[in-house]
């Protein structure tokens, strides 16, 4: 069929019978369910070859091929940028992605991973109610803007530690282990290698009588 000449030409196939099924072979699952392109695994997107290669699209037949391809063919990552991109990926366990998690990368830097039961940005981890770094041996810092202040709404419990193996590079480091003379449990180290145990009120109030 040829459409020549000027003026609004339609090729129309109103009058057929489930015309988009002479395209693709097509699978009916019956009851209210609309009858699909078949899908074929072993195809690049997923879905059945066309029975006819040469055969013209209508508009039921196109929205199905964009219908079945977004469900057999998932978009696992956004990426924008050529030398430099910025993504967001997505990888599963049962797709072979390893770990199942989702991922942010600027620049090609990635700086945030979304796992089931946590969340890395760039080197802090937050698991459940626990933060804490992804590298090895590191430090968390908490630091106030200008002249403002790190600020501890609650009690604040130490862990009993052994003794660190080595002086902070400044400043003082405060911690806690066995209850030693000074009765409180809450020890210092400091940058000159002094190290000692707070002493409580108590303590100090013996040993001003005492000495």
């Amino acid at each position: 069929m040829y459409l020549i000449g000027a003026g609004t030409g339609l090729v129309n196939v109103t009058g057929t019978a489930d015309y988009e099924q002479q395209i693709w072979p097509y699978t009916d699952p019956g009851g209210d369910e609309d009858p699909y392109i078949t899908p074929d695994p072993s195809q690049t997107n997923g879905l059945s070859v066309p029975i006819n290669d040469d055969a013209l699209v209508n508009i039921k037949g196109l929205l199905d091929y964009v219908g079945g391809y977004f469900t057999y063919n998932f978009q696992d990552k956004i990426s924008t940028g050529t030398l430099s991109p910025t993504t967001v990926q997505v990888y599963d366990t049962e797709s072979g992605g390893g770990t199942s998690r989702a991922e942010i990368s600027i620049n090609e830097s990635t700086i945030a991973t979304f796992f089931e039961s946590r969340v890395e940005f760039e080197d802090l981890r937050f698991d459940d109610n626990i933060v804490t770094t992804s590298g090895i041996n590191s430090d968390i810092i908490l630091k106030g803007s200008g002249t403002g202040r790190v600020q501890i709404d609650g009690w604040l419990n130490f862990t009993e530690e052994v003794t660190p193996a080595s002086p902070p590079s400044a400043g003082s480091t405060l911690y806690s282990k066995t209850l030693g003379d000074g009765g409180t449990g809450l020890y210092f180290i400091n940058a000159d290698g002094t190290e000692d145990e707070l002493v409580s009120r108590n303590k100090a109030l013996l040993y001003s009588i005492i000495f």
